[in-house]
């Protein structure tokens, strides 16, 4: 059986995969339910088609497979052609917790878009013409692909989905989507993430801005977005320590008025690390301090200042230092909760 934990670990490490990779994400119901872009093989009838995908896991995920559904119609024996499902036998037999969800987009759908297993179809129609007349067969799959499954068709689909649903939009599903929409931008953008606790509490590798005294420096960011975001600022914070008038020396909690003062809903997550942070580690604001020892050798002693940065980072904000405060953690974590952790759930930890 698999702990909570485990399973939360595989599906946070899974979906940041997916996501760093080429497939455009939509997250629909937490991170156990996605949806995702989805192309056709090349070399075969389905190419020139472009699916949206839904998946969702189950809570034994990665040791039971995925559920998978194609949201708008293909033609395949073992598809299917109104529900959208994928076969279950089908996705069993190949599945193993060794696999990962790139896999399925990367490997899986295209085997079994090129290689059609008739002998256990969801449409017998499709299976009967694949074994008996494979030529009507790929007619048929290419006459689906121009009807279903071309951008301009999942285009008109989606703007008729939105007019007909914007008066059942509320304003918390809106809040969803720009969370949603912001975390996948910066995941896909150069930056790494670690998700905490959903999407509204993650960790972001931060490297300090070139030409500063921060300069060789990397850090770990929390953040959390609150539930009005994004018309209220996220809270930021640093995880390893920097010396900085408006970070908190021993918290790491950035100035909540030094936030919100830059902050509007036209920001993004990826500006907060992209400009927002380094504008801040650049030009310090003294008059408004978390650390005032560093406010005050800021203003009038700017070479001690920059001294006892470079020390810091020397100390806390490099990546053997970052390597040894995780493992330090980890072990301090293992040690605290090993009289209540189960054997079965060590090995779960060790797939």
């Amino acid at each position: 059986m698999t702990s909570p934990t485990t399973n939360k670990r595989r599906i946070d490490k899974d979906i940041m995969k997916l996501l760093k990779s080429k497939h455009e994400v939509i997250i629909t119901g937490g991170l156990n339910e996605f949806q995702v872009k989805f192309f056709g093989p090349l070399e075969t009838p389905y190419q020139k088609g472009v699916w949206k995908v839904n998946v969702y896991l189950p809570d034994d995920y990665p040791f039971k497979s995925p559920s998978i559904q194609f949201v708008n119609k293909i033609y395949h024996p073992n598809i299917g052609e109104s529900s959208g499902t994928v076969c279950v036998d089908v996705i069993n037999q190949a599945w193993t917790a060794l696999y990962d969800l790139s896999n399925i987009f990367e490997c899986f759908l295209p085997q079994l878009l090129t290689y059609p297993n008739p002998t256990d179809p969801l449409n017998r129609e499709a299976a009967r013409l694949f074994i008996n007349e494979p030529e009507e067969y790929n007619r048929k799959v290419v006459q689906y692909v121009q009807r279903y499954a071309i951008e301009v068709t999942l285009n008109e689909r989606e703007n008729s989905d939105s007019e007909s649903s914007m008066s059942d939009y509320s304003e918390q599903d809106a809040d969803k989507h720009r969370k949603d929409s912001d975390i996948i931008k910066l995941i896909e953008s150069k930056h790494e993430v670690i998700i905490l606790g959903g999407l509204n509490e993650f960790q972001v590798k931060f490297f300090g801005p070139g030409e500063t005294p921060y300069q060789k420096g990397v850090w770990k960011v929390r953040v959390y977005l609150p539930d009005n975001y994004p018309f209220k600022s996220p809270s930021i914070g640093f995880v390893n320590k920097i010396y900085h008038p408006n970070i908190d020396e021993s918290s790491g909690t950035v100035c909540l008025d030094v936030i919100n003062q830059a902050w509007t809903p036209l920001y993004n997550l990826s500006n907060i690390f992209e400009c927002f942070l380094p504008q801040l580690l650049t030009y310090p604001n003294p008059t408004d301090p978390l650390n005032r020892e560093a406010a005050t050798l800021y203003m009038h002693a700017r070479e001690a200042y920059d001294r006892k940065v470079v020390l810091y980072v020397q100390r806390y904000a490099t990546e053997e230092a970052l390597r040894a405060a995780q493992v330090e953690r980890e072990s301090s974590d293992s040690e605290s909760s090993m009289s209540d952790y189960s054997v079965e759930d060590a090995r779960d930890m060790e797939v």
